[in-house]
This record gives C-alpha cells, structure tokens and sequence, in this order.
C-alpha cells in the first residue's frame, strides 16, 4: 500500500482488513515514513480501530524516534490505556502534562484512563481517588464541548459523568443526566449527527444505568453494527457495559452477546500418524473429519485471532482454516522454520511440508523461541505449547476478549503422556472454555505415541531440559565506583540480597554473582516475579549516600522463562544452569531502566497462564537486544496495583 494510499485510508474512515493492514505494515517504505512522519499516526490509529493496541505501540515507538509529534504522544497514551497497562499510561500522562498539552482530547483520555484505573481497583481509597480525578477531568471536557457547542464530544463527556455519578454513589445526579441526554440526543436531527455509533452508544450507556436493558440491548446491537470493523469501540462499550452491571448489581455479562467480539484460540494438536502405525491416534482418514470439525468451532466461537505451533496435524490444520477466511493467524516455532520443516519433512511427508510452506508464508505472524534443539528433544515442543496458550491469553487479555484453549486429541487417559496431561490439566483449571477435537474413532487404548510425550521417560538425566524462570540483573553506576567504595559495595549492595531472599522464602534454585551481575535461577515465575520486584523495592528504599556509596546505584533487572539444563559444574561440583534460554535475559538486562525489570515474551506468556493474580506484564513493545542480537517484544513486570 502506497503512502497516499494510506492517508486516504485514514481520511475514509473505512477499515481495512488485518491481514491487509498488517501487510501493508510490513511493506512499508521506511523513507516515505521519515518525509512524512504523518503515516505513523495515521497507521498507529488504524491499529488501534482495529482492537490491535501492541501493534500500535510499535508503530509509535518507531515514529517517535524519528519525529516528537504531540498527536503520537496523545496516541501512545490512547494505545498503552486500551491494553491495560495502566502504569507506562500514567507515566507518559505525566509527561504530556508537565509538557503544558491539555486539549479536549486529550482531557477525554485522561477521564478515560483514571476511569480505568478506579474500575479496576480493589482499594476503596483508590477507587475514589482515581474516580474523582475522572470526573474532574470529564468536568473540564464537558464544560469545553458546551462553550464550542460540539454535541458529540459534549454526550461523550455527559455520559461518563453520569457513569461516575453513579459509581461514586450518586444516584439521583446520575439519572438526572441521562434523562437530560436522553432528551437531547433523541431530539435531534439524526442528518446532523456526526456518527450513527456515538448515537447509539451513549443512548445504550444511558438505558443501562436507567436499568431498562431491553433497550440497552437494543442500543448496544446498533451501536455495534454501526462499529463494523471498528472493534476497538466495541471493545470499549462492552467493557464500559460490564462496569456499569457490575456495579448496579447485575450479572456483568448479561450484555454480552449482543457484542460479537471476536475470539482469541490457542490449538494445541495431535500429529498425523506415520504410516502404518499399530496403535492408531490420529490416522490419516480423521484428517477430513477433523477439519471440517475445526471448522465449525472457528465459526461458532466466533475465532478471528488465532495462535499455534506448526505440527503436521492440529495445528497446520486449524491454522489454514483460519488463514482461509482471511483471519489472523500467529504461529510459534520451538527452532527456526527450517529446523521444523526437516523434521515434517522426516516424519510426515511432503504434503504436509507443503501446506506448512503455505502457513508460513501466509501468517499474520512467525515467532521463533530458540535457534537449535538441544538433546532433549520434548522440552522445546512442551515449552512452545504453553507459550502459544500464553500468548493468546496476553492477546485476549489485550483485547479484553473470550480466550479459547483448543486440543485435538484421542481422549485417551493421558496419565502416561505427563506433558500432553500437564498441559490440558492446567487449561481446564484456568476456567476458560476448553474445547476438544476427538479422534478416538479410530483410537485404541493403551499405545503410545513414537513420537510423543512418553518418550520423555527414556531421555536421560544428563541430557533432559526443564523450564525454569532466569533472572539476570547488573548494577547501574558500578564503574563509577572507585576501589575505596568497593568495601561498601560489597558490604551494603550486594548485602541486600540476602534480606531479599530471607524474606521471599529463600525459594531460587542457583545464584552467582561475578563483579557487578546477579545471575538466579527459579523453580516457577511466580517466584522470580517477587523476588525481582522485592529486590528493586528493597534497592531503591536504601539512601546509598549514607553507606558511603553515590547515590543512584541501582541494578538493571530482566527475566525470561525457557527449557534448561540443569547440570553438575566439573569445577565447582555444584549443579549449574546451562543451555540457549540462560542468555537471553542477560540480552534484555542492557535495555532495561534502572530499577525496572523486563521480561521477555516467552516469560510473559507463561506468566498469563500461571494463575498469578499478583503480577502482570504490560507490553513496552518491539526493542533491539544488546550486541545487535534482533528485535523482540519486551514487557514490563510490575504488581498488580489496582
């Protein structure tokens, strides 16, 4: 797509598709881009109508730093609001504040973002604090809209004062306000309405806080036609929707339906059997059934975003029904592409290379989670399953979208399969819908897989991987020091470990430090969360000046979770941690502000389907490794505050 293509795109108002978008994103020229600066905010909008948040950070990231455009700025915050990560939102809110920008726009995201944050909030102090806030910010909004007589932007701003109203116990103001807009919008001359779906959006809000949700519904279903494409703002009137049930003491997902927001799927599937098998698990006469099956369940959950592995079976299957209907389609490698095509190519044949080919090619994106295949050949392809369900679960959580977890498997016990039944036990304790593809037709019970999980117990000690959580930090100001600090640093820096490991229950694996690093493995994520954020707590409390240290010491702390070995040192006789994941969070640790702490995606994903309700990660986006090893997502570890 052209640059003046792309402008008049935005000018239209029409969406195109994703695949489209996403193409053209990838096909951009880069020195149209930097003549025209422009391009970044009218694609980063794009991204965000399109409901595709992460997506429009990265487009912004790049813009920025090629040209300080307020509208980008105003975008960014819009972009970090809509994917909960509220605290790089702040931040930034901070910043354009300072700077003096406080236009009507950017009043609305500021009440927006401060709505967010009070409806999210478990704290009653600070749901009150945030709510006020929102509402002085809406105040200024509404006041505005009113003295330049803009109707849209004036409901807009009426609309959320009456949901505030009735969030901070205001009843009676609030049903004063929607009866008032009630009146006003409906009173109207619809041709001189700027848009059909602010009409039927704030007549929607204004029912439900009303109580008459017939006509919510009513309201909700036009609103969301009107949207089309446009699924950001559906999005946004279904989680608004669900706050103002929630709170009026309704079931929150009353009004569900009525939106058809798109679902995000992770498959996880058999493999097509060899030729030949004895004991049958997925012969090739199921292959028809299980597509057409797969198929309709893409249809019937409404499954627009799709994410899996590339195994000649469930996945390749699901993901060429999905790329068929032109939807998006993620795919995640345990190696590089040509790895994985050899071993398809080995194991089953070249219809099957072909269609993978075909997937590659076609998919919306390809992420790769290690260069080579260690000696355990079961760990990658374990690991690359949890991450594919990660990552859908950060994408839905992105979207505030239903998250299906898809299986196609023989329904046999898998008790003698621990990986495969791992797996499936911790989706169906996650509470998300858990859909199963059955080839137990032509199953018999009892026969094992050549190529399965079971062969994990004939791997020996020596060469067998497992997925542990890797922290990696550096000191910030270390080679500021001169010898005679040196004692100090010692006795007082890195003498708070110890306090931060006390009181996190002692719970790593290994540590070691050399000069100014920090190197610590953990059993779970969970663990290396807290004990990351308790030590830049811990190091940012202590005044260093007083220990006869400068002060801004700090360490640089990231994290990533992958398949190691865990391995005897023939030096030191002690058990040590060794493989291709060790690195990668040294790799992050140099991009990392002091006294934060990255993690990598792969550590994002499988943090989504722990269960933690303690810690989340927010994307901060596309970032280039130190030592020029690539550009990869990156998020921020941060506690769930709200």
């Amino acid at each position: 797509m052209l640059p003046h293509e792309l402008k008049a795109l935005c000018a239209s108002g029409k969406l195109p598709s994703l695949n489209t978008f996403m193409a053209a994103w990838r096909g951009r020229e880069p020195e149209a881009f930097q003549k025209d600066p422009s391009l970044y905010a009218c694609m980063a909008e794009t991204s965000l109508k399109l409901g595709e948040p992460l997506l429009a950070c990265d487009i912004i990231r790049e813009g920025l730093a090629i040209s300080d455009r307020l509208e980008l700025k105003h975008l960014h915050l819009k972009a970090l609001t809509q994917s909960g990560a509220y605290q790089s939102a702040i931040n930034l809110l901070n910043e354009l504040s300072e700077a003096g920008s406080d236009d009507p726009d950017l009043l609305h995201l500021k009440g927006k973002l401060h709505k967010y944050l009070g409806f999210s909030s478990s704290n009653r102090t600070k749901v009150d604090l945030y709510l006020g806030q929102a509402l002085l910010y809406y105040r200024k909004a509404y006041d505005y809209a009113l003295k330049q007589n803009l109707a849209d932007k004036k409901s807009h701003a009426a609309i959320n004062l009456a949901t505030l109203s009735i969030l901070r116990g205001d009843s009676r103001a609030a049903l004063k306000q929607v009866n008032e807009i009630i009146r006003d919008v409906e009173g109207h001359d619809e041709s001189k309405m700027p848009a059909e779906f602010w009409r039927y959006a704030v007549l929607a809000e204004s029912y439900t806080i009303l109580g008459d949700l017939s006509k919510a519904s009513q309201m909700y279903e036009k609103a969301a036609a009107s949207a089309r494409a446009n699924i950001q703002s559906i999005i946004s009137m279904r989680r608004q929707a669900q706050f103002l049930l929630r709170h009026l003491g309704r079931d929150e997902h009353l009004l569900d339906s009525v939106f058809q927001i798109p679902s995000v799927a992770s498959m996880m599937g058999l493999l097509v059997d060899q030729e030949g098998r004895d004991d049958p698990r997925f012969p090739a006469g199921m292959v028809a059934k299980v597509r057409r099956q797969i198929g309709g369940l893409i249809v019937k959950s409404n499954i627009e975003i799709g994410f899996s592995s590339g195994g000649a079976g469930g996945d390749l299957i699901f993901a060429d029904e999905m790329i068929r209907r032109n939807h998006e389609m993620n795919i995640v490698l345990p190696v590089k592409a040509e790895i994985y095509r050899r071993n398809i190519q080995e194991l089953s044949g070249g219809e099957w290379v072909e269609l993978f080919d075909q997937v590659i090619a076609r998919a919306s994106s390809v992420t790769v989670l290690s260069d080579e295949m260690g000696t355990d050949d079961q760990a990658p392809y374990r690991y690359c399953a949890e991450v594919v369900d990660g990552m859908a679960a950060l994408r839905a959580k992105a979207l505030a979208a239903n998250h299906v977890s898809m299986m196609v498997w023989d329904e046999k016990d898998l008790a003698d399969i621990r990986a495969t039944a791992e797996i499936v036990r911790k989706m169906k304790a996650s509470g998300r819908e858990f859909i199963t593809i059955s080839t137990a037709k032509s199953a018999k019970k009892g026969g094992e897989d050549s190529r399965g999980e079971a062969s994990q117990d004939l791997i020996s000690i020596r060469d067998r991987q497992e997925v542990r959580a890797i922290l990696f930090a550096d000191t910030v100001g270390f080679s500021k020091l001169s010898d005679r600090n040196v004692p100090f640093y010692v006795e007082h820096f890195l003498g708070a470990i110890p306090k931060v490991i006390e009181r996190t229950g002692n719970k790593h694996l290994y540590l070691n430090t050399w000069g100014d690093a920090l190197f610590m493995v953990f059993p779970d994520l969970v663990s290396a969360s807290s004990f990351a954020l308790n030590l830049c707590d811990e190091l940012q409390s202590i005044s260093w000046r007083k220990k006869g240290l400068p002060e801004g010491l700090n360490f640089r702390v990231a994290l990533h979770a992958g398949p190691v070995y865990e391995l005897k040192d023939p030096l030191t006789g002690i058990m040590n941690y060794y493989g291709y994941h060790v690195s990668q969070s040294a790799r992050i640790e140099p991009i990392t502000p002091p006294g934060e702490v990255y993690t990598s995606e792969g550590f994002a994903a499988l943090l989504a389907i722990s269960g933690s309700k303690e810690f989340v990660c927010d994307y901060v986006g596309r970032v280039p490794y130190a030592k020029g090893f690539g550009t990869f997502p990156i998020y921020h570890l941060r506690r769930l505050l709200f």
